[in-house]
């Protein structure tokens, strides 16, 4: 997560967009990118499909944090890996097609257009 986290932030660093946050990350998860991340999500977007509540220390340390919890109940798997690809390759050299769905996301409400994320995606160093 390490690289494609310093390519969210490089876009913040240039003010590109205003802030990125995250999804589906658990309390050690979260922690975890806290500890070493320059920019500091914003917000953790929680599954409650599996369960029904956010978890106390996730929700403890978010508030600690400034972090904002929203939630969603979205199937685990929108579009399966094979059809993300299929809508990839066009664009993309094979060898970063499994790398970039995750910047995408990221920078897809950031005010960049369509050719900047795809170039940042392209860019980011040892994918």
């Amino acid at each position: 997560m390490q690289p494609l986290w310093e390519a969210a932030e490089e876009q913040v660093l240039k003010g590109h967009t205003l802030s990125v946050g995250v999804s589906d990350l658990d309390s050690n998860q979260l922690k975890e990118l806290y500890k070493w991340a320059k920019v500091k999500p914003s917000i953790n977007q929680v599954n409650l499909d599996s369960c029904c509540v956010i978890p106390q220390d996730m929700a403890e340390f978010a508030k600690a944090n400034n972090i904002q919890l929203l939630t969603h109940s979205d199937p685990k798997v929108v579009l399966d890996s094979e059809s993300m690809k299929r809508i990839l390759r066009p664009y993309l050299a094979e060898d970063r097609v499994n790398n970039c769905l995750l910047l995408i996301l990221v920078t897809s409400t950031a005010k960049l257009d369509v050719q900047a994320c795809w170039q940042a995606c392209c860019s980011l160093p040892g994918l």
